[in-house]
């Protein structure tokens, strides 16, 4: 859905609006009780906020950790580094010990550069 909601260039109030829209059974009463408590705590409901409480609920925790594993070993290899740095963006939300994080974020990214750029940075 978020792959779609980017094409389309939706703002964030819109792709939330959206996503609450297409919730049905159990997911929409799940819903209505996360954003009332959340509501009623002081929480403003954004797009990510959204985001995060739904795959909380609705993610496995092994597909987590496999997602976390996979950020572990990641590194460019063969990559352009566009691509590395999609993936390595990709798979940042399901790390956020290091997404919070801008320092660990920018030495796990280098790191996970191929060696020769990986020295060009270092040097530049």
């Amino acid at each position: 859905m978020e792959e779609l909601f980017d094409t389309l260039e939706y703002a964030p109030e819109k792709r939330l609006n959206l996503a609450v829209l297409q919730l049905r059974d159990t997911a929409q009463r799940w819903w209505r009780g996360t954003s009332r408590i959340l509501r009623e705590s002081g929480a403003v409901i954004t797009w990510e906020c959204f985001c995060a409480v739904f795959r909380q609920e609705y993610t496995p925790e092994s597909y987590y950790n496999s997602r976390e594993r996979e950020f572990d070993n990641l590194k460019q290899g063969n990559m352009k580094v566009a691509e590395y740095a999609r993936q390595f963006s990709s798979l940042l939300m399901y790390v956020p010990h290091v997404a919070n994080q801008e320092r660990t974020k920018r030495n796990k990214f280098l790191k996970g550069l191929r060696p020769d750029l990986f020295r060009m940075v270092l040097s530049g």
